[in-house]
């Protein structure tokens, strides 16, 4: 890296870095083809209904980010108590 390049980075505002947040993900089959995705942070949690095509629910369970369809929070907990529960209880709100 050339000097200037690292006086550029070195001199960047902390504020402006955009952080990766890691994901909690729990997936729930409703169908073959229909996930229900619960994906936590370390502050909030929300839910989704993903279309997938339901060779490996493993691998598809990270299709909500492109094709999930969010859940309310009513249903999200009426699908999975005891996961919205656990959320609760680390003190995870609801994201809107």
């Amino acid at each position: 890296m050339r000097e200037d390049e690292q006086e550029r980075i070195a001199g960047a505002p902390v504020g402006k870095a955009r952080r990766r947040t890691e994901h909690r993900i729990h997936a729930y089959a409703l169908h073959k083809k229909v996930l229900l995705v619960y994906v936590a942070s370390s502050r909030d949690w929300k839910a989704y209904c993903v279309p997938v095509p339901g060779i490996n629910h493993d691998e598809e369970k990270h299709m909500w980010k492109d094709h999930g369809n969010a859940l309310d929070e009513v249903e999200a907990r009426r699908f999975w108590p005891s996961l919205a529960e656990s959320f609760d209880e680390e003190g995870l709100r609801w994201r809107r």
